[in-house]
């Protein structure tokens, strides 16, 4: 008893003492217990591989430190069983989430701890055990729990990882590993790429969130960022540039699909997030359909599109060919079947002859009329039984064109309108050589395609269904004339190359027949003037064009005919003109021929002289096209 009493005295005492200490010393001793705790964790920090925070706000980065023990360190929620020495809370967190094993002081390992636990390093997705390096970004779970890991021992930076890593840098990393884009970390951007690239880094992570919550209340919805062209929008964002940020929206039963705009995507995210809070207090978080920040009804939905390059409206061509449809992650699911010509007023495609041009800039001033007819459309997948329509804005209108919706495997639209363009202006040739139209195929959803097998299944295992995006692999590509090789825009100047390449060909073939002509002849003829005269007339000469019957040509789609090309040089061609002048001796129904190089008037064939030198017999054919090449 008199022990007792003599500690609790001492006590007494003490706290007396406590007590009667200035405001001063005790902040001085506070400052010293501070100092002497931050000199540890110093040492630490320099000793020690670690983990430390990352945050959107600057002032909560860097607060969080968890240091790695060496063997294994599990990562996980507080009530697993055995406690996670790093204990982790929030939506996609497992019990047991991931496992860190410190095997050597440079070789420190990190794996699912759980089959199916969400972990990205350095922005990928792991499912194995991967090794670690010095700055590299780890991130539990879909989006709060964002690491830097540190290794002070072995502290060399892998290729291309700054010494200093910060949210934004982690961001645009996930972003790029994404799909979205290739070039968010770049510099110099664009007012636009700047907007558009903080649009992607905040919606990321509140589509992760809102992934991550349907997975927990198994609503079957999944959420994903997409760019989507303004071109191919009603209504675009007058504040956004010429690509939005959106959000795909589709339902993994009925492969549903909707593009949310950013704002809607927002206000209903914050629903969903009222909605799981809910959930985990308890609470009944059921909500009338129309209310459900999940619900949507069923629209129609952009299927995929299809870029159409104006260039060969510049040269007076048509074009005949089918264009690559590509979905919202540039993957190719089908074809779209368009031809684009020159007519005239009633319709009647003109030919090549009456509408080429050599040089873009003789169009000035010229009135133009072209058509446009959609044939049809060719799906990989095509999983509308309720019908597709096409959907085009001209760059002479102001409103959109759309086909009538049709039902088929493969639909045919026969879907005709013709354009007309006054004058032809500067800016409508830049235009045709930068510029191109989007045709958009539009499908028509219902709810009716419902998959008993998929309803009985959970929001996770729909998931495991859905293909990963294809990477690395070579993408065919819209093609004019048949190549499969050409880059983005330039499928049309191939197309005209190859025409210009055709005459080239036709034309070297008659020069080296004149050449072996010429040295053929008995030496007292061989004049080199004569013989130059010759040569330079014809490789100046641009050839006439006729047109004639192709009984090999195989049946095609309408507005084809059954001529095959034929160009003219030298005495055949100076034949064939002369012949139309006496046919239409005042130009009518045809265009009256003037005096150009290769043509009587301008260093020509002699009369009476064939183009290899002999005279003409009274029985040389005048239409004889023995010499030209067919251009199909």
């Amino acid at each position: 008893m008199e022990e007792e009493i003599r500690a609790q005295l001492v006590a007494n005492q003490e706290a007396l003492a406590e007590q009667q200490l200035s405001w001063e010393e005790k902040l001085q001793r506070a400052r010293e217990e501070a100092i002497a705790s931050t000199k540890e964790e110093k040492n630490s920090k320099q000793k020690d591989p670690h983990l430390v925070n990352m945050n959107e706000d600057n002032m909560l980065a860097g607060v969080v430190f968890f240091y790695l023990d060496k063997g294994d360190t599990l990562v996980g929620r507080a009530d697993a069983q055995p406690k996670p020495k790093i204990t982790l809370n929030g939506i996609s967190i497992l019990k047991q989430h991931a496992v860190i094993t410190y095997k050597k002081d440079d070789d420190i390992r990190i794996k699912p701890a759980t089959a199916g636990a969400k972990i990205k390093v350095n922005g990928l997705i792991i499912s194995e055990e991967v090794k670690m390096e010095h700055n590299d970004r780890i991130l539990f779970g879909c989006t709060n729990h964002l690491y830097v890991y540190k290794n002070p021992i072995h502290p060399t930076l892998p290729p291309g990882v700054p010494a200093e890593i910060d949210w934004e840098f982690a961001q645009k990393e996930i972003a790029k590993h994404s799909g979205l884009t290739a070039n968010l970390a770049t510099e110099n951007l664009s007012r636009d790429q700047h907007v558009l690239q903080e649009q992607i880094l905040e919606l990321l992570p509140m589509v992760a969130e809102a992934n991550a919550i349907s997975d927990e209340l198994d609503r079957k919805i999944s959420f994903e960022l997409a760019l989507i062209s303004r071109e191919v929008l009603d209504e675009p964002d007058e504040k956004s540039g010429p690509v939005q940020a959106m959000v795909l929206v589709k339902n993994l039963v009925t492969d549903n699909m909707w593009l949310w705009e950013r704002g809607k995507f927002m206000n209903r995210k914050f629903l969903i997030q009222e909605m799981y809070q809910k959930y985990l207090d308890g609470e009944d978080h059921s909500l009338p359909q129309e209310e459900d920040p999940f619900w949507e009804p069923v629209t129609d939905i952009i299927v995929g599109t299809g870029n159409l390059f104006m260039t060969h409206l510049a040269y007076g061509l048509d074009f005949d060919d089918k264009i690559s449809i590509t979905d919202y992650k540039g993957q190719e699911v089908g074809f779209l079947y368009i031809h684009l010509t020159p007519c005239a007023a009633n319709g009647k495609i003109l030919t090549e002859e009456e509408t080429f041009v050599d040089d873009p800039s003789n169009m000035v001033g010229k009135q133009l009329r072209f058509k446009v007819v959609v044939k049809r459309v060719e799906l990989n997948l095509n999983r509308y039984p309720n019908g597709l329509r096409v959907k085009y804005k001209m760059f002479t209108e102001p409103t959109f064109t759309e086909t009538e919706n049709v039902i088929g495997t493969i639909p045919e639209f026969r879907h005709t309108k013709i354009f007309l363009i006054d004058e032809v202006l500067k800016s409508h040739l830049d235009y045709f050589e930068h510029g191109f139209v989007v045709f958009m195929v539009i499908g028509v959803q219902t709810d009716n395609n419902v998959s008993p097998a998929k309803a009985n299944m959970t929001t996770k295992e729909l998931r495991q269904l859905q293909k990963p995006p294809v990477t690395g692999q070579r993408r065919r590509m819209s093609v004019v004339g048949g190549l499969n090789e050409a880059p983005p825009g330039k499928q049309n100047d191939l197309f005209i190359l190859r025409k210009k390449m055709k005459r080239l060909e036709q034309k070297e073939r008659r020069l080296k027949e004149l050449c072996e002509e010429w040295s053929a002849r008995p030496e007292q003829d061989q004049q080199f003037e004569a013989f130059f005269r010759e040569v330079y007339t014809f490789a100046y000469s641009k050839g006439t064009k006729v047109a004639g019957s192709n009984p090999n040509r195989r049946s095609r789609d309408d507005d084809q005919s059954d001529t095959q090309s034929l160009y003219l040089f030298g005495y055949e061609e100076e034949e064939y003109l002369e012949q139309k002048m006496r046919a239409n001796p005042n130009g009518q129904n045809g265009k009256r021929h003037r005096n150009r190089p290769g043509t009587r008037g301008q260093g020509s064939t002699r009369p009476g002289t064939m183009a290899n030198g002999r005279q003409r017999s009274e029985d040389t054919p005048t239409n004889q096209t023995s010499k030209a090449c067919v251009i199909q």
